[in-house]
């Protein structure tokens, strides 16, 4: 098959979204498939084939919403001009997707969109500025041949049942267990980190991840021998928290806001903390809880997602709770150890990459079978 993936953001440019897309994209490629992936333009990019993956960048910012910039017609020419047999739009509320919405019926080969959770129906004020996209989007969910959702409870799926989009598979995200095993690298001594105990949390310094949640919640927790650890990186504009996460750091104890981190460093934090937190306000299947379960890394996280269907962790409502959670999992090592254990257990059964490509391939041939 020849396969189109177009997502926002690709390599390296580095998040969620963009691990689950290379890791679909350089799957499909070892598959025997050709694989192009149109992204956003990264003036650090300088390279068109990585891993037997071409890119394609487009100088175009924005969504439907928002307001699209950039070289607009150049993108919708491409799909327009293209010969994919399968036409893969990654995330909803987009460029790369909202510019194929309108010209889904002209664009040659199957159709399949991964929503990835429609954010814009996750609050009141997010409802408002998106009231008119989601009374348009039943109408071109219905022209795509195929719908892969991440989790089987998430508000996405809950849209499409709701108006009657019933061609679907779930798809939930994986990690390679090879790739999370304990190394060398000694990150507790390499990032100065004294205490007994470290709290890990890995995101993008974007509002929606939860950081003043976070912060709130360790400063309830008033533990001296618990550092508080955040990888991520910069993000610029109006919904980053980078500035405040920077000042919560230099004037709070054993907080840590590390960015630009080496992946292996990342891996090697996951081996060595002793509980994951993510405290985000919008997600859909967040990997990095996967990444945390799959080294027995026990996890508290707000209520995001489809976490309620994972095991090797807590949910938690308010800073408050989620304090009180990792109190009681310092304080009890048995408990911690068999939460972990649990998680992780789930997660070889379920949750690995290669069993994941395999569902992936196995809808996209159905797909490609179909009659239109």
């Amino acid at each position: 098959m020849k396969i189109l993936l177009t997502s926002e953001f690709y390599y390296p440019h580095i998040g969620g979204a963009e691990e689950v897309v290379r890791r679909i994209a350089e799957g499909m490629h070892k598959k025997g498939h050709e694989v192009t992936v149109a992204t956003s333009f990264l003036k650090e990019r300088n390279f068109d084939v990585l891993n037997g993956v071409k890119i394609v960048q487009f100088k175009i910012f924005g969504n439907k919403v928002k307001g699209l910039k950039g070289n607009l017609e150049g993108y919708v020419n491409y799909l327009k001009r293209s010969s994919f047999d399968l036409v893969c739009n990654y995330a909803a509320q987009n460029w790369t997707t909202d510019l194929a919405l309108d010209i889904l019926d002209e664009i040659n080969g199957k159709k399949i969109l991964f929503p990835c959770g429609y954010s814009g129906l996750t609050s009141f004020l997010r409802r408002i500025l998106y009231w008119n996209y989601f009374r348009k989007l039943p109408a071109y969910l219905k022209k795509y041949d195929y719908i892969i959702y991440h989790s089987q409870s998430y508000i996405d799926k809950q849209f499409g049942d709701k108006h009657g989009i019933f061609k679907y598979s779930v798809i939930p995200n994986g990690v390679d267990p090879e790739e999370m095993k304990f190394n060398n690298i000694n990150f507790r001594e390499k990032y100065g980190i004294k205490t007994n105990f470290m709290i890990l949390n890995v995101s993008n310094h974007y509002k929606v991840k939860g950081h003043s949640f976070l912060f709130k919640m360790y400063k309830i927790l008033s533990r001296s021998d618990v550092s508080l650890v955040i990888i991520g990186n910069k993000v610029e504009g109006y919904n980053s928290c980078y500035n405040q996460c920077k000042r919560n750091s230099l004037t709070m104890k054993n907080v840590f806001v590390l960015e630009n981190v080496p992946r292996e460093d990342i891996v090697a934090a996951y081996n060595q903390a002793d509980v994951f937190v993510l405290t985000s306000k919008i997600e859909a299947f967040p990997l990095v809880v996967l990444e945390a379960a799959s080294v027995g890394l026990p996890f508290i996280s707000t209520e995001v997602g489809n976490l309620k269907e994972l095991k090797g962790g807590i949910i938690a409502q308010s800073p408050e709770e989620m304090a009180a959670s990792i109190d009681k999992l310092l304080d009890n090592p048995q408990y911690r150890k068999n939460l972990g254990l649990e998680g992780r257990k789930q997660v070889l059964e379920r949750y690995t990459w290669e069993n994941i490509l395999q569902q992936y391939e196995n809808v996209f041939i159905k797909v490609m079978q179909r009659r239109l």
